[in-house]
């Protein structure tokens, strides 16, 4: 940001990393991500330990630089154990009138679900007569049909 807080404009970056051992290294360009931020992802890293260093320039001047350690697991938490707490979830599925199942009752899971189609109205109501300008539109037209009539001499 320049002294009024507004994005610069012409603002290149880019992000080096490599890992602890001495192993693989990579670069990315740092993209605007918008409001002055920006990103640079590096895909499919093996686990390990990396260091990085990203530094931001506009025109060859150097804006700012800034460095790090990251480390990258092997697994996700979220993968590490999918099974759930059995005890949680039959407690949470009686307390709001749903059903627990375990893996081995799926047939009995799917063979309980209701699959009648739902039939959805929707109700909707046009006020025509307590609005003014209805009343003005009606009067506009008697109007017009007299003068009509008046003119053609059918009065």
């Amino acid at each position: 940001y320049d002294q009024g807080y507004r994005p610069l404009k012409e603002v290149q970056g880019m992000v080096s990393i490599s890992r602890e051992d001495g192993g693989s290294s990579r670069e990315a360009d740092l993209m605007p991500a918008g409001s002055g931020e920006f990103e640079a992802r590096f895909e499919d890293l093996a686990s390990g330990t990396y260091h990085w260093r990203a530094e931001l320039r506009s025109e060859d001047k150097l804006l700012k630089e800034d460095s790090g350690t990251v480390l990258v697991e092997a697994y996700s938490l979220e993968e590490f154990d999918q099974r759930g707490d059995p005890a949680t979830l039959a407690a949470l599925a009686n307390a709001t009138g749903g059903e627990y199942y375990t893996y081995e009752q799926f047939t009995t899971a799917l063979e309980q679900l209701d699959t009648r189609r739902v039939q959805r109205t929707k109700k909707a109501e046009l006020t025509v007569f307590n609005k003014d300008v209805w009343w003005i539109v009606v009067l506009i037209a008697l109007s017009l049909e007299w003068l009509i009539r008046k003119r053609n001499q059918l009065l």
